[in-house]
């Protein structure tokens, strides 16, 4: 029965992305919105649905005091450091519930999408400590993530337009990303983004359900003291920095 379940919650996210698809693909016929700028990674080499809206990563975002709710439900931190002295974020991606902010409207996710327009100006500032052209690593966990969360249309279309909008730069700056914990949920998310992000994928690692088999792969990527105890770093290890 639990299979089943899980089946039959797979194929209803794949008919909602599939009814966003449509939607999207709809306006995309339309020339006077169907624009990407000649900078972007996207026209040349990722097929898209939505239209890249210009991420403005300004200063004042790091004194941007976001509302509490959005700190308390999308925690993120700076781990530490690779050998090359590039960053080590992690996002807790399974206990965000997105679908919460969308539906509250126009407002809040507003906000959203400036928090995590700060967390991407905290993610640049990170890696271009040292080096203009440095790059990142990301450790998402997304254990808890389950189909409610994206059983929402408007949701969906969020998720999609935030994916368009930092893909160009997330092909520039990301040197490694690890999920862990994906189950039947995340693989659908990635098939959602995959078109969006393309050739990005070749520097990410997905990582089962099952704990005892990725930890050892995820001490190969990144040093052991420079990682919470969860992800097999050392006892008592605090991360270099913690947000929300």
């Amino acid at each position: 029965m639990k299979l089943l379940s899980q089946v039959g919650t797979f194929l209803g996210l794949c008919c909602l992305v599939s009814v966003v698809r449509a939607e999207a693909d709809a306006k995309a016929q339309d020339p006077v919105i169907n624009s990407i700028g000649p900078d972007s990674t996207l026209n040349r080499d990722t097929p898209t649905i939505y239209n890249a809206t210009k991420v403005e990563l300004s200063d004042d975002l790091e004194s941007w005091v976001p509302p509490l709710d959005l700190q308390k439900n999308f925690p993120y931190y700076l781990s530490g450091f690779d050998e090359e002295d590039q960053p080590i974020w992690i996002l807790e991606i399974g206990k965000y519930n997105f679908r919460d902010f969308v539906i509250r409207g126009k407002g809040a996710q507003a906000d959203l999408s400036k928090y995590l327009r700060q967390l991407a100006y905290r993610v640049r500032k990170s890696r271009t400590r040292h080096d203009p052209k440095g790059k990142t690593n990301f450790i998402l966990d997304f254990e808890g993530l389950s189909f409610p969360q994206f059983s929402d249309i408007s949701t969906i279309a969020f998720i999609l337009q935030q994916a368009t909008d930092y893909s160009s730069l997330l092909d520039r700056a990301l040197n490694k990303a690890v999920l862990v914990n994906a189950n039947y949920v995340t693989e659908a998310l990635v098939s959602l983004v995959r078109p969006i992000f393309g050739r990005i994928f070749a520097n990410v690692e997905i990582y089962g359900t099952n704990r005892s088999k990725w930890l050892p792969l995820m001490l190969r990527q990144f040093p052991q003291d420079q990682l919470p105890e969860y992800y097999g770093g050392i006892k008592g290890f605090k991360p270099y920095k913690i947000y929300g």
